[in-house]
């Protein structure tokens, strides 16, 4: 059987990518590079824009959900205004408004299709890393990214190895830390046994 994926398939899953990777990343949050945070919120801000002009342009209104979007979005803004300014509460609120659009855009079924299915995926590479730990590590062939604590991982995008071998028995997937990891998995998780009834 031939497999198929149309471009609108395409593109949603690469806005959830987004919304998956774009911030809870050892390459994105805590990273010592600070030049990859930069991006990432870049990233996020452009795309988010984006979304509110496609959901102006097909001329969709604003429903009830948007209270609560809005609502903390706010909160976030008057944390920063009084705290003072922090890339890390702004890239916050305009996540939440990228979530808020990109399910406006498609349905929350779409949306929870897509968000299992790239979650599944990190799952097994994620598990692959973990078997294979000590052979990845020992070829040297992927970069190596520092995390703001001083520890290495050997990076392949979807998953971190930690060098440290203490550390390698522990599923980082592609995020700063193991249990930010189990939380996308138990959303996924929720949304397979309960909503898509997989």
């Amino acid at each position: 059987m031939k497999l198929v994926i149309r471009k609108k398939e395409i593109i949603n899953y690469i806005f959830l990518a987004l919304i998956i990777l774009g911030s809870d990343t050892l390459l994105f949050a805590t990273n010592s590079n600070k030049n990859f945070i930069r991006f990432s919120q870049i990233v996020i801000i452009s795309v988010t824009g984006i979304l509110i002009f496609l959901f102006l342009l097909k001329r969709k209104r604003i429903n009830k959900n948007a209270i609560f979007v809005f609502t903390v979005a706010v909160s976030l803004l008057l944390s920063v205004l009084v705290n003072g300014m922090a890339g890390g509460s702004l890239q916050k609120i305009f996540l939440l408004l990228f979530g808020y659009f990109a399910t406006r855009l498609i349905s929350f079924e779409e949306f929870a299709k897509y968000y299992v299915n790239i979650m599944k995926f990190i799952a097994i590479i994620s598990l692959v890393g973990v078997v294979f730990a000590n052979a990845i590590v020992d070829t040297g062939m992927l970069p190596v990214i520092t995390n703001n604590n001083g520890l290495t991982f050997s990076f392949a995008f979807f998953t971190n190895i930690p060098t440290m071998n203490a550390l390698r028995h522990r599923n980082f997937g592609p995020f700063w830390e193991p249990g930010v990891f189990q939380a996308y998995l138990f959303i996924a998780l929720y949304y397979a046994v309960f909503l898509l009834n997989l």
